[in-house]
């Protein structure tokens, strides 16, 4: 059987070319709609695969989303502009999510929602489509695959994305936060829409009608700070600070997760009312007993007076407690009530004192501090809702806040009636009902 091959030539834009081209350990083209970053990823992935013995990994954050976007690009094309690889160049094997190009290598494509899916890969290379969906973690664990060097084909990590916060991972990764350096062997590349001289007039001019931060990000290409942030007061110049107790009183806000992050954020509270996140728990994956290590590490450095725990965590409640004697409350769910009262903290004092720290080892936490913003309508015009991004932090802060305001802190826990099979008569309390000190013999924190 002879294997068909294609020669295929796309006219690039000089930014795309160069991106194409870029010899980079790790290279970001990243640009405002109707860039074509897409597009330049799919070429960029179908030249390198096309080396025999080259293994490149295509990934998004969440695998559902390939096949709409950089597959269909890869494959079948988008609109007038042909597949990246034509019928007939190579084998797609779906149930293996693998593509086998006529004498050259293969692409693997994977969600970063399935690690496992990538189980012990070496790979030459890995394209990333949405870079910015991706957690640190997720970039660090691709870019681990990548170790292979057939016929002197250099690893590489290649991505498109567009823009976001100067507070965003892949911004001081890249160094287009505005004061810090990037890291070493990285380029990224900015793109305007205005550059691509394809797009039709009436689209460019549309987009070029943006007003503020949408404009900046959507059509100029540029890493600036979102509209509408929840905490505009936050300032992480003035508020990422190293800080040392003693501290009245800590609780430790804990937000549940698997494929979304688990969190937990030590926070503090000194005597003049102040607060500080000294500490953050942020990972990806974690079973429970991992996450239970976790806070038993945390409550045996700060003894955090309870642990307010995500309420949809009922089980992770029970076990904290039942089975490793930690103190534990589920905790106070009003999304505005909780936002109200963090940022009641962040407003700064007629003397210009802070009431809000954040040590600066919680890169995540800043991350979302500078990224939570509120949802936006049709119209324009913001919701009261915050958009359900960027809040796995946001929630456990929220959490912690509440307790330290609002409840009086104890060491116990207080499941619904309704999530377990066990009654009122076998020692579970109905909803909205506290343990009491003395029906316990007095051994428990109030």
């Amino acid at each position: 059987m002879t294997e068909h091959r294609e020669t295929i030539t796309i006219k690039g834009l000089p930014k795309q070319l160069q991106f194409i081209n870029s010899k980079a350990h790790s290279v970001l083209l990243s640009g405002g709609y109707g860039c074509g970053k897409t597009l330049s990823l799919a070429f960029k992935l179908a030249m390198r695969a096309s080396i025999p013995g080259a293994r490149e990994i295509l990934a998004r954050k969440y695998f559902s989303t390939l096949g709409s976007t950089t597959l269909r690009t890869l494959l079948d094309g988008d609109g007038p502009t042909p597949p990246i690889l034509p019928a007939g160049t190579y084998r797609h094997n779906k149930t293996a999510h693998t593509i086998r190009i006529n004498g050259g290598g293969e692409i693997i494509y994977v969600g970063c929602d399935t690690p496992e899916k990538l189980g012990s890969i070496n790979a030459s290379g890995c394209a990333i489509d949405e870079a910015a969906e991706l957690s640190k973690q997720d970039l660090i664990m691709l870019r681990g695959r990548c170790r292979l060097q057939p016929q002197n084909l250099k690893p590489q990590t290649y991505m498109v994305t567009n823009p976001q916060g100067p507070l965003h991972h892949l911004a001081t990764h890249f160094g287009l936060d505005g004061h810090t350096k990037p890291a070493p062997k990285t380029l990224a590349i900015l793109m305007a829409t205005s550059e691509n001289y394809h797009l039709p007039q009436d689209y460019v001019d549309e987009l070029d009608r943006l007003t503020g931060a949408d404009r900046a990000r959507l059509f100029e290409g540029k890493w600036v700070q979102a509209e509408g942030l929840v905490y505009p007061d936050f300032d992480m110049h003035r508020m990422v600070k190293h800080r040392k107790g003693p501290w009245e009183k800590v609780v430790v806000g804990q937000d549940a997760g698997f494929n979304d992050p688990d969190v937990m954020l030590v926070v503090c509270k000194d005597a003049e009312g102040n607060l500080h996140v000294a500490q953050e728990f942020y990972e990806n994956q974690q079973s429970m007993d991992k996450v239970v290590e976790a806070a038993k590490r945390i409550y045996s450095e700060f003894h955090p007076a309870a642990f307010a725990v995500d309420p949809s965590a009922a089980r992770l409640r029970d076990e904290l407690y039942m089975n490793h004697s930690l103190p534990v409350v589920k905790a106070e769910n009003p999304i505005l009530d909780g936002i109200r009262a963090v940022q009641r903290y962040m407003v700064v004092e007629g003397d210009g004192t802070r009431r809000f720290t954040i040590d600066p080892s919680c890169k995540n936490t800043i991350r979302e501090l500078g990224s939570y913003a509120w949802a936006v309508q049709r119209t324009g015009e913001t919701k009261d809702v915050p958009t359900d991004k960027w809040n796995h932090a946001m929630d456990a802060l929220r959490y912690a806040v509440m307790e330290l305001d609002g409840r009086s802190c104890f060491c116990g826990v207080v499941p619904d009636v309704n999530e377990y099979d066990d009654d009122e008569e076998d020692g579970w309390l109905p909803v909205g009902q506290r343990m009491d000190r003395e029906a316990f013999g007095g051994d428990f924190w109030l």
